[in-house]
């Protein structure tokens, strides 16, 4: 930023202004260096990946259409917040549930089969979600959302069980002439051009809800802060900068970090911008915890969504 801009800025919206505009530029400085050194720590291995699942590709499986979706959605992520309870809330749900892969043992064993299942990680770590029996036996009746860049042991596995016929293959960032391009939907969110291939896997689902039609998207276990409990593991030095909030509701502190940061700003800004092309559009927090949704306020703010318990959700919605 050139001084004279600086300077007519801080004229313009006042000191405090100024240093947010720069803190905003900072996080996105922090989430392109990111990238960058995950892409040169990575590039390897996912090559090797999708070379592997280029082999495992069905061609015959188009990407889903605009109106795949009819109707509300929610997206069951795998954040702490989120309970046993407000799982078995979603067996009277007759709406499209999306689940991260890091929930979907939990959904199946409180007898909640999710229509889609999404897959962002490219390592193995997410292998033990895939493996567990209640997955094995159950994944047959989820559509399966899957990643070229994914760890071949996590699509061996995945396609030894899943419905073939369900399972939808795309590119994180690649040529579109082979598999449906995630970039376009991707570029809803930010200017990048590329998803950091072990992003956010809630913030995808959110994104494939609205690109596949769904109206409103409740959204579940996506709070993208620490709360307590946390703090043992770690140090000052760690810690300094990050950013922390207090939620009056609770009366305690959550922290963000700032990767949660680059998340949570390109999200909001996305839902901006989504609402003034479509003002029927909504997404709803049904998480507890999750300080950049305003916390549990019922009506829409300026910088948040509103908030809603997921049985008022369910019962609204059914």
């Amino acid at each position: 930023m050139k001084l004279n801009e600086w300077a007519g800025m801080q004229e313009d919206i006042g000191l405090i202004g100024v240093l947010d505009t720069l803190c905003n530029e900072q996080g996105r400085i922090n989430a392109i260096l990111h990238s960058n050194v995950t892409v040169k720590g990575e590039l390897e291995n996912w090559l090797n990946n999708f070379a592997y699942n280029i082999r495992k590709f069905e061609r015959k499986n188009k990407w889903l259409p605009p109106d795949a979706i009819k109707g509300s959605a929610i997206v069951v992520g795998a954040g702490p917040s989120i309970t046993d309870e407000q799982i078995m809330v979603l067996r009277n749900y007759p709406g499209t549930i999306i689940c991260t892969n890091k929930s979907l043992k939990r959904c199946y064993a409180h007898h909640v089969a999710p229509k889609f299942v999404t897959v962002v990680h490219p390592t193995d770590e997410i292998l033990p979600h895939f493996a567990h029996q209640v997955v094995r036996d159950n994944l047959y009746m989820s559509n399966v959302v899957l990643s070229t860049m994914t760890h071949p042991s996590v699509t061996d596995e995945i396609l030894a069980h899943a419905d073939p016929d369900k399972v939808f293959w795309y590119n994180p960032s690649t040529s579109d002439m082979f598999v449906e391009n995630i970039d376009k939907t991707i570029s809803l969110l930010s200017n990048r051009g590329t998803i950091d291939t072990g992003g956010n896997v809630g913030i995808f689902s959110m994104l494939l809800a609205y690109q596949w039609g769904a109206n409103p998207v409740g959204i579940l276990g996506l709070e993208h802060c620490h709360g307590p409990g946390s703090w043992a593991m770690w140090t000052n030095e760690q810690s300094d900068g990050y950013e922390w909030h207090y939620a009056p509701e609770d009366d305690m502190l959550y922290c963000i970090t700032p990767m949660f940061k680059s998340y949570l700003h390109g999200m909001m800004q996305w839902y901006s911008d989504v609402r003034e092309l479509r003002p029927d559009f909504d997404v709803i927090n049904l998480t507890k915890m999750g300080v950049m949704y305003t916390r549990r306020r019922p009506e829409r703010t300026k910088d948040g969504m509103p908030y809603m318990d997921v049985k008022d959700f369910v019962a609204r919605y059914s």
